[in-house]
């Protein structure tokens, strides 16, 4: 886990967040395979694949929503150049071109975490996904709880307004239980060849 604090400014965040306010949020579903005991990969289309998921709902709670590519380019370019010197200097991983990641099928995902909100321990790894990032953008002393943990130790990602926390996609994390407040962050997956 590398930890990038501040990546965003104050303003920048402030920036972000009115964004919020012409998304169109929806409650986060996670798809299931319960034959397998894990997230599925639902690039294929095989009927009798797509007949063992089921949605979760209380895997996930988070409201989200996606940013549009072209009118948030800006928040790509500076998070995709972030992510590239990262993997240049620790894993070295193959990932796609900036062109590619930000695709309409690669979009950002702006997630709100309300009191009771959660993410129960899950790895990010599914379809191509390499590495993952999160960018805090509420101040921590506005919510209590919604820590981004990596057991089994200590570990959480930073709470500062505006740090960038990066790391491989298949390891494990979770959010914790929002007690009070809300937190508001971005999330990002880029990919790559495995």
């Amino acid at each position: 886990m590398i930890i990038h604090k501040p990546c965003f400014t104050s303003d920048e965040c402030d920036k972000i967040q009115k964004i919020a306010s012409n998304l169109k949020f929806e409650d986060a579903n996670i798809l299931v395979d319960y034959s397998k005991g894990k997230l599925p990969d639902i690039s294929s289309s095989n009927p009798n694949t797509l007949a063992k998921l089921r949605i979760e709902y209380d895997w996930r709670v988070t409201d989200v929503a996606w940013l549009d590519v072209i009118k948030h380019k800006w928040i790509y370019d500076k998070l995709y150049s972030l992510v590239e010197k990262t993997n240049k200097d620790y894993w070295k991983f193959n990932l796609l071109s900036s062109e590619k990641q930000i695709g309409i099928e690669r979009p950002i995902q702006y997630c709100i975490y309300k009191k009771g909100s959660f993410f129960k321990l899950h790895r990010d790894n599914q379809y191509d996904r390499m590495i993952s990032i999160s960018v805090q953008l509420t101040d921590s002393k506005e919510y209590k709880g919604g820590q981004v943990h990596f057991p089994p130790g200590p570990f959480t990602a930073n709470q500062e307004r505006g740090s960038v926390t990066i790391f491989p996609s298949d390891t494990k994390h979770q959010v914790t239980p929002l007690v009070e407040g809300v937190r508001e962050s971005l999330v990002w997956w880029v990919c790559g060849n495995k």
